[in-house]
């Protein structure tokens, strides 16, 4: 479970800070709102491909932080064992984006390729866009 988002000089967002509760947390807001900053800020701790752009105009540098609840995820323990990352109940994950076009990921402060930290993405979240659930209606997608 996600349970908190730091984000700094990501697109149009120059500090800001979210923590969730525990159980359903819904994001809504008007057009421009900021809830595709948020989305794209998440995906990027969690290993997506980012683009220099999304580094907030004026800095060097984008940075992403997320803590995670993964107290209840066996499979996300074991793959960080086996990655040589110490696992705890709580994950902390970490992106840097710089403007030079380079990135940067880190687990539990241990450097770590942005592979790896898209493994442990796709244990720990699912990200979906609008009307994506209908490709479950469509038999050329399974």
């Amino acid at each position: 479970m996600l349970k908190l988002i730091h984000i700094r000089n990501f697109a149009l967002a120059e500090n800001l800070r979210i923590e969730f509760g525990k159980g359903l947390n819904i994001l809504t807001g008007e057009t421009g709102a900021g809830k595709s900053i948020l989305i794209g800020a998440i995906a990027a701790v969690l290993g997506d491909r980012v683009y220099t752009d999304v580094v907030r105009t004026g800095f060097e540098k984008a940075f992403v932080d997320a803590i995670f609840d993964v107290e209840s995820l066996p499979p996300v323990k074991e793959l960080l064992q086996s990655k040589g990352i110490e696992a705890n109940s709580e994950l902390f994950l970490r992106r840097e984006i710089s403007i030079k076009g380079n990135s940067r990921a880190f687990i539990n402060d241990v450097a770590v390729t942005v592979t790896t930290l898209s493994e442990i993405g796709d244990l720990l979240l699912d990200i979906h866009g609008q009307h994506q659930h209908q490709s479950l209606l469509r038999r050329d997608t399974h």
